[in-house]
């Protein structure tokens, strides 16, 4: 029988690794601040990285925003161009309608009235959704005049319905009518009467012509 008695008390006890626990604290502890250094290194390479993108991106915005701003007016004053260009087009088209209505009312006057004033009014409507020439909105003709009695009233019917009537505008017109009848303020020998005629067209498209 053999009896192995250990003397070596807990404590001092040793392991056979050349590392022991309080070594790799040691190092553990050692190595928190170097980490934190590599990290707060990348972060910091990282901000100026963007840093220089953002200073790269900026200085070509500032070089590029004049040339842009003077693209955005030119585009503009091109788009005003083409439509004052369009209007005038229209409005030099149109002209033949116009052409036509006063060739028919000098041709539908009876001998006894006497045209004083003639209005001719037009409004453009909106552009056209599809790029289209926009139609001139309700032309409208005011004819006013005077005239002699006896026979005022027919003479002036008999204009009315000879515009309405005529060739070049008895399919442009839309409504005629007469707005005013009434004597004459100034006094004469004969008894004169001053009328007003309104003559309300159709929408024109901007290539109408005379026909």
């Amino acid at each position: 029988m053999s009896l192995s008695v250990n003397l070596i008390l807990p404590h001092e006890q040793r392991t056979g690794s050349k590392v022991n626990a309080k070594t790799m604290l040691k190092i553990f502890i050692a190595s928190v601040p170097l980490v934190v250094v590599v990290l707060v290194l990348q972060q910091a390479v990282s901000f100026y990285v963007l840093q220089t993108n953002l200073r790269i991106q900026e200085s070509r915005w500032e070089s590029a925003e004049p040339r842009q701003a003077f693209a955005r007016r030119q585009l503009s004053r091109m788009n005003a161009n083409t439509q004052i260009k369009a209007e005038m087009e229209g409005w030099q088209k149109s002209t033949a309608f116009w052409d036509s209505v006063l060739l028919a009312l000098i041709e539908s006057v009876p001998e006894n009235i006497q045209i004083i004033t003639l209005r001719l009014q037009a409004g453009a409507a909106p552009n056209m959704p599809d790029g289209g020439s926009p139609p001139i909105r309700r032309p409208t003709l005011l004819i006013e005049g005077r005239v002699s009695e006896p026979d005022a009233m027919p003479n002036i019917l008999q204009l009315k319905n000879a515009l309405r009537e005529h060739a070049h505008t008895q399919d442009a017109i839309e409504v005629a009518e007469v707005i005013n009848f009434a004597a004459a303020s100034a006094q004469s020998a004969e008894r004169l009467r001053v009328f007003s005629i309104r003559i309300q067209f159709h929408d024109l498209p901007r290539d109408q012509s005379s026909s």
